[in-house]
């Protein structure tokens, strides 16, 4: 893993975007999740490029709150091209990672650019 952004990594220690995939308000607590996201992507040259890789290699952490908040960001900054990335995620023995991963898949699948 290479070096990341000092607020990249404080997103994962704070676990942002946990609260995603949950039924009740995940639309709103998404949007939140953007909006946080854009502002400290739009002072940071290259913010969202590191933010996507940082999120595409945490995708193989055994821990599963690191690997929802990295779908959460991937459904911020992600590319169609890594929803390949998710498909080991499918299966995942936790529940909650497998409805992250199906839901950063149906968005990356859905994103307009």
């Amino acid at each position: 893993m290479h070096e990341t952004l000092a607020w990249i990594d404080l997103l994962f220690k704070r676990g942002q975007g946990l609260s995603c995939f949950d039924t009740y308000n995940a639309r709103f607590h998404q949007r939140l999740l953007r909006e946080h996201l854009d502002s400290l992507m739009a002072v940071e040259p290259g913010g969202a490029s590191a933010l996507r890789q940082a999120s595409l290699e945490r995708l193989r952490s055994a821990a599963p709150m690191t690997v929802e908040s990295a779908l959460a960001f991937l459904m911020v900054v992600g590319e169609s091209s890594d929803v390949s990335a998710l498909e080991p995620l499918m299966t995942h023995p936790i529940e909650r990672v497998r409805t992250a991963a199906s839901a950063c898949r149906f968005e990356l699948l859905h994103k307009k650019t």
